[in-house]
């Protein structure tokens, strides 16, 4: 907090040479997206989260905002977005490993290639903008495009010198600080600078009244250089960021969520995450009127975490925590129930403590990467993208565990340090991608393939062995799109999706696969400013994988990948956005709809605890996959009237389950909420605003990942005053 304030003092010093000349007006509401022409002369299509859609969604929760795109599905955890778990197009969504994640363009995950479970993502106060890939628009990305790929947009240099404060209060004592500093689109120099510190005290209660809540802090800095006499552009990034909360991995028994959903066991009270994350990039970028274009990046990510959480009991004779969870009044569960409850003390159960994971995780995640396009015309009716990209990551993990007992409703320390895992995972990756466009006459047709090729290590710091795999793979695409006339078009596609294998799996394993396809049409009205898209799409998922992570309630072979043979994913999604004019108001009005069956094709038995819970599991063609809802929907409806605007987001969340295992499968039943934005601007450059997710204040069930069942988000407020300059 006390750099936020000292960069505050001098950038409002710096502001009096910068703005004394000019006064900015704060930036009005985009009614409408330009991008909907352009969609219809797109074989692939891609889900664009705007500037506006950001700035109307909960300002603290990332996923909230997500839920609300076709094709995407969450499992919540912490229903704060802190952390994320996205699926696309019936993916498991568990800690978002089937998904590639961008940040500009270059890879932006912890070790995407080592360790693909996505313990970071961006803050949503850093974001101008969100493209999410699925199908054969996913094919030029990597490494894992079994569901797809997301590229955060970081906020770009504002036309005018500007410098933006925002303060926010509300629900839980939730206080938010942002900023935002530009010198605008100057030549040659351009500099941004955005900061934001954010901190709660949580919704969910301990009964000793501890904190449960989190504090999160994040700076962007940006700078461009413009050559005068070539259209050529140096941009350099550097970003920071960090997190402190007291969330869990455990949640509550059935019966307890009943009664008090929010409240939370006292051996869930030493749980606490901290992380850091360090980035750098350095990029060259040359546009020809030509048409050519190409860019050179460098980039570096640094992540560092201590995940500090409940990891089970000291005997080995002690059930898992989700088996009493899932079962606390059985006759062998009853008495771990009360300990994690503190209503019994260890010393009651034979001395048994709660035993803490210290999880140390520092990753590393750096490379460089090329990408040009070259039309072959003077109409740019053919041309080429490449992108070419060299890269190595590596997770190295130091785990120890602590023991507490539990006396008079206390966690006190027994013994600490005890070694559980010392490793690391590395990986070096080479990839060569392209696509060609040719557009004649009234067709469009796309040919695209991708090329990984990635050599991994693992050493085992305790036993001192080292293994190698590599993995190598190549991933083709091709889409056809015709006109039908200058508002219709027709589209259809067929790719191949790949989950590389990683460091982990066995020297012969294969990689999982999927042959996506998908047929669709766009319709759009530039007078009556209406837009639709539906289309169907299927996966076919042959050598599924399933990995054993504690975050997934797994707690014995972690680390072990499972084989779920094959699987079909098919659905719907459709597009209704549309603009009018009523009354003197302007009424934006937009749905989005994705439908999905996702199940097993074939019988076989599983020990993986993602698919079903106990040992030697069966699994029948048709059971389903776990956390793919059958049916989401959202619906926003806005009125705008001169300085100010309000907007209503409706969001319905299908029936899912637990599990694919039918023997002790749990639904999580369908939920709806709503939420409320209002803004008024107030002169030329002030505004307030009102946030109100789930007004209703619906208590819903959103998951039982990692152990117990776990709530969504309850009413909430947020109020924030914006002065810029």
């Amino acid at each position: 907090m006390k750099l936020i304030i000292l960069i505050f003092c001098l950038l409002y010093s710096w502001k009096e040479v910068a703005f004394a000349q000019r006064n900015y007006d704060l930036e009005p509401v985009q009614i409408w997206d330009e991008s909907y022409q352009e969609s219809l002369r797109q074989v692939h299509p891609v889900n664009r989260v705007t500037k506006k859609n950001i700035q109307e969604a909960s300002p603290v929760d990332l996923t909230r905002l997500m839920k609300s795109q076709t094709g995407v599905q969450i499992q919540e955890e912490d229903s704060w977005g802190l952390r994320t778990n996205i699926g696309l197009r019936g993916t498991p969504p568990h800690r978002s490993r089937k998904v590639s994640f961008y940040e500009d363009g270059v890879l932006i995950g912890p070790a995407p290639y080592s360790a693909p479970a996505a313990y970071y993502n961006p803050y949503i106060s850093r974001l101008d903008g969100i493209e999410i890939y699925k199908g054969l628009s996913s094919v030029l990305y990597g490494p894992n495009t079994i569901g797809g790929a997301i590229d955060y947009r970081t906020k770009s240099f504002s036309e005018l010198p500007t410098f933006l404060n925002q303060f926010s209060y509300g629900s839980f004592d939730t206080k938010k600080y942002h900023i935002f500093s530009s010198t605008g689109q100057n030549k040659p120099h351009s500099f941004l600078i955005v900061g934001e510190n954010l901190k709660s005290e949580g919704f969910k209660k301990l009964e000793s009244g501890a904190f449960t809540g989190f504090e999160k802090t994040d700076f962007l800095l940006k700078y461009a250089y413009q050559f005068k006499s070539q259209p050529i552009q140096l941009r350099f990034k550097l970003g920071w960021s960090q997190e402190d909360s007291n969330e869990t991995y455990l949640g509550l028994s059935e019966s307890d969520f009943s009664r008090d959903g929010f409240y939370r066991y006292i051996a869930s009270e030493k749980d606490n995450m901290k992380f850091e994350h360090l980035q750098g990039s350095v990029g060259w970028y040359h546009f020809l009127d030509s048409g050519h274009e190409y860019s050179l990046q460098i980039y570096r990510n640094q992540f560092s975490r201590n995940w500090q959480r409940l990891n089970g009991f000291s005997s080995s004779l002690a059930p898992s925590i989700d088996a009493v969870l899932r079962n606390p009044a059985h006759i062998n569960n009853i008495d771990y129930y009360d300990l994690l409850r503190g209503e019994i003390n260890s010393s009651d159960l034979s001395s048994i403590n709660l035993v803490r994971a210290n999880n140390q995780r520092n990753y590393l995640s750096e490379g460089i990467q090329w990408a040009s396009e070259h039309p072959f015309d003077k109409l740019n009716k053919h041309k080429v993208k490449i992108i070419a990209r060299v890269h190595e990551d590596f997770i190295k993990r130091n785990h120890t565990e602590d023991d507490f007992s539990m006396e008079n409703k206390n966690l006190n320390l027994v013994t600490s340090g005890r070694t559980a895992d010392q490793d690391k995972d590395s990986a070096q990756a080479k990839s060569l991608a392209m696509e060609y466009k040719g557009d004649i006459n009234s067709s469009l047709i796309v040919l695209s393939g991708r090329w990984e090729e990635v050599a991994y290590q693992s050493e085992d710091y305790i036993t001192n062995l080292i293994s190698t795999r590599e993995d190598r793979v190549f991933t083709p695409g091709i889409g056809y799109l015709y006109r039908i006339h200058n508002d219709w078009s027709l589209f259809s596609s067929l790719n191949q999706g790949v989950t590389l294998v990683g460091p982990q799996g066995l020297p012969n394993e294969t990689p999982e696969l999927s042959l996506n396809s998908e047929l669709g049409f766009r319709y759009y009205n530039s007078a009556n400013l209406f837009f639709t898209e539906a289309l169907y799409f299927q996966s076919s998922y042959t050598n599924m994988k399933g990995l054993c992570s504690f975050s997934s309630g797994c707690q014995q072979d972690t680390g072990t990948s499972f084989q779920g043979g094959s699987a079909l994913v098919q659905g719907i999604e459709f597009k209704f956005h549309s603009f009018f004019q009523k009354w003197n108001y302007k009424i934006p009005l937009e749905m989005n709809l994705t439908w999905m069956r996702a199940a097993f094709t074939q019988n076989f038995q599983t020990n993986n605890t993602e698919w079903g819970h106990g040992q030697n599991v069966n699994i029948y063609e048709g059971d389903p996959l776990p956390y793919v809802p059958n049916l989401s929907t959202s619906f926003r409806l806005g009125f705008e009237k001169k300085n100010w605007s309000n907007f209503f987001s409706f969001q319905y969340t299908g029936l899912q389950y637990d599990q694919s295992a039918q023997q002790e499968r749990r639904e999580i039943p369908a939920s709806f909420y709503v939420d409320w934005y209002y803004k008024y601007r107030w002169k030329a450059n002030h505004e307030f605003e009102l946030k109100v997710d789930n007004i209703f204040n619906k208590t819903y069930l959103v998951s039982y990942r990692p152990f117990g069942a776990r709530p969504g988000k309850p009413q909430s407020f947020l109020f924030s005053y914006q002065y810029a300059f």
